[in-house]
């Protein structure tokens, strides 16, 4: 039996389906049905980076970049007058294939130069949006996105949306498990270990690191296409640098070593964010300001320090532990002891029993 097969492993996945049928309908919920939306479309590009940074080990800041990559490439195509479900792949292709360009010179760098280099990507394509105004609208926006619609119906309510995005973002962790428990996923954690003794045993390391950059690539597309037809209206602010460090937030809040961390992550750094932007004008008196950059960053620091694996894999070391403690002394009374062994009560006072388990006369 696979490991996604086994009834305990597959509690996680039934808790995140219920989840997500019954949230929506919660009192105290309806209201949030549109930041629902955004976690969902957040989360599929926080697992991408996930299996990036926690399964291959390589950091990369400028995944906003693929997000809004995805996002104006469906906009711009379905505003053209191909209909979303074209334009939608045609963003797909676009982003696996500047991704698999720029990924080999790219994983040429290690540790910091790495990420530097994924941060000057993401300027690049930052800048592109907002310097190319007659495609992408620059600074004016690009607005009347057409709605996704499937064999006639339409996804125009927060409702709707919600069910198709979180039908894609389960999808996504599904096989993002999959993915792990492959032999890929094997190869991404000999990568992780050490380069050098996973090419010892055969592992296409630059390969294995390409591949796994240009699904994570793919995913972020596939959020900013559910993005742009959601919002029907982009703006460049949207997909700039502080997009990307949240995103690293949402992995390593979460936990890069879970499918089900960078989903956690999400959902806290998105909600938490409006919070902390109304925290900031109140503190600078109205005049703006972005303390929450602040903010996240206490958060990486503390959660390096303290959970450095992230909430869900560090809460489950802990249930673990605490389900494999020994009960306290007292509690239990003397072992049984079974037939045919001997109970040893002292050096001269021995009691055996005999192999028929009748005590010796």
């Amino acid at each position: 039996m696979s490991k996604l097969a086994h009834p305990s492993s597959l509690l996680p996945y039934g808790s995140l389906l219920l989840l997500v049928l019954v949230a929506p309908h919660l009192p105290g919920i309806r209201s949030f049905r549109h930041e629902l939306v955004l976690v969902g479309i957040l989360a599929i590009v926080a697992i991408g980076l996930g299996l990036l940074m926690g399964y291959a080990g390589q950091v990369s800041l400028g995944h906003a970049a693929f997000y809004g990559l995805g996002a104006y490439t469906s906009g711009v195509v379905s505003k053209a007058g191909l209909h979303p479900l074209v334009a939608l792949p045609i963003g797909l292709l676009l982003t696996g294939t500047l991704a698999y360009v720029v990924a080999r010179p790219i994983f040429r760098l290690h540790g910091h130069y790495l990420a530097m280099a994924t941060l000057g990507l993401g300027v690049i394509v930052f800048t592109l949006i907002r310097q190319l105004e007659p495609i992408t609208g620059g600074q004016h926006s690009l607005i009347d996105i057409p709605r996704l619609e499937v064999a006639g119906f339409r996804f125009d309510t927060d409702l709707s949306y919600y069910y198709l995005v979180w039908a894609c973002t389960c999808a996504v962790v599904l096989t993002g498990r999959n993915l792990i428990d492959s032999r890929s996923g094997l190869a991404l954690r000999a990568i992780h270990g050490s380069e050098v003794a996973a090419e010892s045993l055969g592992v296409d390391t630059t390969g294995t690191k390409v591949k796994v950059f240009v699904l994570s690539a793919v995913l972020g597309s596939l959020a900013g296409s559910l993005y742009a037809h959601f919002s029907t209206v982009l703006t460049p602010h949207t997909f700039g640098l502080e997009l990307s460090i949240q995103l690293v937030v949402m992995v390593v809040l979460g936990g890069s070593e879970s499918v089900f961390g960078p989903v956690l992550g999400a959902a806290l750094v998105t909600l938490l964010t409006p919070i902390m932007r109304e925290m900031s004008r109140q503190i600078t008196g109205g005049s703006g300001g972005q303390v929450e950059i602040v903010v996240f960053g206490l958060i990486l620091m503390l959660m390096m320090v303290f959970l450095p694996r992230g909430l869900v894999p560090g809460l489950a070391a802990l249930f673990r532990r605490r389900a494999a403690a020994p009960a306290p002394i007292g509690t239990l009374g003397p072992a049984p002891v079974p037939a045919g062994q001997a109970v040893e009560t002292g050096a001269l006072g021995a009691v055996r029993a005999d192999p028929t388990g009748r005590e010796p006369g």
